[in-house]
């Protein structure tokens, strides 16, 4: 961001002994100057004329916002300093306003003071009154942070106002006092950020409003100002029913020409019950003339109840990949033991009910006694029509039977486009690999925090289908966390990380730790899976563990059969059974057995009295495929008998191929002196990506004089034979006679073998 009207430098020695400040006027014309050593009483303020004559300024507590930097993004933190200078014997007091313009506060950035890190403020114009003693000639910093949604174009302003001056009983006028620099205005950089990018249109929060009021709903638009647009706006019935408690609203905004802001009136009704905070929902449906609805999409209108607060709903987003389901979790809180009954239906964003999605007409969700969680199933259509990412909505509204509230009745469903190239999707040049950073404890009511971390080439782009799975927790009726099903992480290029947010949910039992697993079940372009594959989630409990069981490794070769064991520890005293599955890896379905058609097969295992250790059989398919080592999981879910818990939830079960291995080679070439040797490395079976490292050796050649030295990989794209390494030679005056290097590949993996693993170059003297 830039600063607007002015900033100040500080110049001179060290800060202990003087200090010069010098404050300059937009233009860049010096117009005050300020000098004091350590003695703080010791400032001297002067002022320069029209012609730069100095002048000696005595003024009483004068206040200044200093900026600290110039420039500001979406990826920094800002510091600006509230600075007294003259007289600074009395108590001084003064407010600091943030009001938003076009960027808005706790979207797209946020604030807090440097003396005070734990209290982030999320929202403009808080009106924060500051207090200065006597004597107090310290800063108060004040530290803004640009969030991600900042774009080039935002912008908000800080100002101080209402300077007050202590009289020895109140706070009253501030004789002879002044406030220098009151506001400062910051807009987002062009050269911090780049392009303006296109017009986007957000909600500026949501509402609050009284009975027989009128809701005040305003739209911002960020981006690109300068073309016109048209918003397609429309009210959604949540709690709060159309045509009894408010106006229900399908209007279309027209945005002209650098109009940057547009609100919605919708009338709110008066009626003589006695009810609980009512809800409905705002939400913009179409843009045109090419831009796009932004985040928040939607905004809550809150119509202030008088009666006592029952339960509330709220709807989770989600994402899919097309031709998939996806579960969609309404999550209750507040007033659990009563009974409610619910409505729900989808509606068509950019994507079309009954034919990208299975349309759900309005249809009943009914909670019964203690009930905290209701998941429904939405079937997206496969086609194979490039159409890029499209969305629908689900929103839920009342339907009478227990009057339940919403805190978001609206979610937005993601369905991800799996045909054509992705844009930017573009061949690795190193292998990338994907791993969870570890596992995570929290308690309940917290939100469990799990990172994926991407490796190697992170110029391409990468979808990791991710899955969570119950161990000792519950995700039906009364729930221990909102589950995820089979969500997408989409790593855009030059992302190293995606973080994976998963709600845990308070039920009031007394329990012990209990657990559940994320895990990776699938990643595109060539990428593989690093370790660990899956983390484990850790809810804190209160009550004393009992047994614990845990599930091993193996490995198993194909044809052949293997063991899994299941291992009890603590107590043995009684029987108890838990439940397993199996689950694909990079093994499909027909690899192995047991398993079924979609990859997943369960059963029970069952600990007698006394007995500590149970296996089970997992047989390989015999195949001819050449195909490389493979892996299936099992994971353990609590079963409810006995409440044993699981200490280790997931076993990786390794298929080793027995198939003929790939054999590789490497070619010798010749190369005139100054030109690039191209080598080309050759593999016996056109299978799937595979990444050979190479790296070049001194002979008689050296590095340093004749050529390039260079280590890689030679990549082979499925169905490839051969891939290719160029070498760059240096081009010199000696007669020198022919020289040569090596280039050396390594097999790279446990199932292909070097029939050549090392290529002479020969370079050829032209002098």
């Amino acid at each position: 961001m830039f600063l607007l009207f002015g900033f100040s430098e500080v110049l001179g020695g060290p800060a202990d002994q003087y200090r010069e400040d010098f404050i300059y006027d937009e233009l860049g014309r010096l117009k005050q100057k300020t000098y004091f050593d350590a003695d703080v009483q010791q400032r001297e303020i002067f002022s320069y004329d029209a012609v730069g004559n100095r002048v000696l300024k005595a003024v009483a507590g004068t206040f200044f916002l200093i900026d600290g930097d110039s420039s500001f993004n979406n990826a920094e933190q800002e510091t600006v300093a509230i600075r007294r200078m003259g007289d600074i014997t009395a108590a001084q007091r003064i407010d600091l306003d943030l009001n938003d313009i076009t960027a808005t506060a706790g979207i797209d950035y946020r604030y807090w003071f440097q003396s005070d890190p734990s209290t982030v403020y999320v929202t403009d114009s808080p009106t924060i009154t500051l207090d200065f003693a006597a004597n107090d000639g310290a800063d108060k910093v004040l530290v803004i942070e640009g969030l991600p949604s900042l774009v080039f174009g935002d912008s908000f302003s800080i100002s101080l106002s209402n300077l007050q001056q202590f009289d020895g009983s109140v706070y009253g006028p501030a004789t002879n006092a002044a406030v220098v620099i009151p506001t400062l205005t910051y807009i987002a950089n062009d050269d911090e950020m780049g392009v303006l990018g296109p017009a986007r249109f957000v909600f500026a929060g949501n509402v609050t409003a009284s009975e027989g009021s009128t809701a005040i709903v305003t739209i911002k638009r960020k981006g690109d100002p300068t073309t016109a647009h048209n918003v397609v706006v429309k009210t959604r019935q949540g709690t709060a029913v159309s045509g009894t408690d408010y106006t229900a609203v399908d209007t279309t905004l027209a945005f002209a020409a650098n109009e940057i802001t547009k609100t919605v009136s919708i009338p709110v009704a008066t009626d003589s019950a006695s009810e609980v905070n009512e809800t409905f929902a705002v939400h913009m449906e179409v843009v045109d003339n090419g831009g796009t609805i932004g985040t928040p999409d939607t905004a809550t209108v809150t119509i202030a109840g008088t009666g006592p607060p029952a339960s509330s709903i709220r709807v989770i987003d989600a994402v899919v990949m097309e031709g998939s389901t996806v579960q969609v979790h309404f999550v209750r809180a507040g007033s659990l033991p009563v009974n409610d009954t619910i409505k729900y239906r989808t509606i068509n964003g950019s994507a079309t009910g009954g034919v990208d999605f299975t349309t759900a007409n309005p249809t009943d969700l009914v909670w019964s006694f203690g009930q905290n969680l209701q998941t429904i199933t939405l079937t997206t259509t496969q086609d194979t029509t490039v159409e890029g990412d499209e969305y629908l909505w689900i929103y839920a509204y009342r339907d009478g039977s227990g009057s339940p509230g919403f805190t978001d009745p609206i979610a937005r469903i993601r369905i991800i486009d799996d045909d054509g190239t992705p844009p930017g999707t573009v061949a690795p040049t190193s292998p990338v690999s994907f791993a969870f950073t570890g596992n995570v404890t929290v308690t309940e009511g917290q939100t469990a925090m799990v990172t994926i971390n991407r490796t190697g080439d992170t110029a391409s782009t990468h979808n990791v289908s991710v899955s969570v799975l119950n161990g000792t927790t519950q995700t039906g009726g009364s729930a221990d966390y909102i589950p995820v099903s089979d969500s997408v992480l989409q790593f855009a290029a030059g992302e190293t990380s995606k973080t994976i947010s998963i709600e845990t949910l308070v039920d009031g039992a007394s329990e012990i730790d209990e657990t559940f697993t994320v895990m990776m079940n699938s990643v595109n372009n060539g990428a593989t899976f690093g370790s660990p594959q899956s983390a484990l989630v850790t809810i804190t409990g209160t009550a004393v563990p009992g047994s614990q069981i845990s599930v091993g490794d193996a490995s198993v070769a194909e044809g052949s059969a293997v063991n899994v064991t299941f291992t009890r520890t603590g107590s043995t005293s009684s029987s108890q059974t838990i439940k397993y599955h199996t689950r694909n890896g990079t093994a499909a379905y027909t690899d192995y057995s047991p398993s079924h058609s979609s990859g997943d097969y369960s059963d029970t295992v069952t600990f007698g009295a006394g007995v500590t250790s149970v296996t089970k059989s997992i047989t390989a398919t015999q195949d001819t495929v050449v195909e490389g080592e493979e892996y299936l999981w099992i994971y353990l879910e609590h079963n409810g008998s006995n409440n044993p818990g699981i200490s280790q939830p997931t076993a990786k079960v390794k298929v080793v191929d027995d198939d003929s291995a790939t054999n590789i080679s490497i070619a010798d070439q010749t190369v005139a002196e100054g030109g690039t040797a191209t080598l080309t490395v050759t593999r016996s079976v056109a299978g799937f990506w595979q990444y050979i490292p190479y790296t070049t050796v001194d002979s008689t050649a050296q590095s340093a004089d004749d050529y390039t030295s260079k280590s890689g990989y030679a990549v082979f794209a499925p169905g490839d034979t051969t891939a290719t390494i160029e070498i760059t030679t240096a081009q010199d005056t000696s007669a020198e006679g022919d020289e040569a290097f090596l280039v050396n590949i390594t097999a790279g993996d446990g199932y292909t073998t070097l029939t050549d693993g090392s290529a002479l170059v020969t370079i050829t003297d032209d002098d």
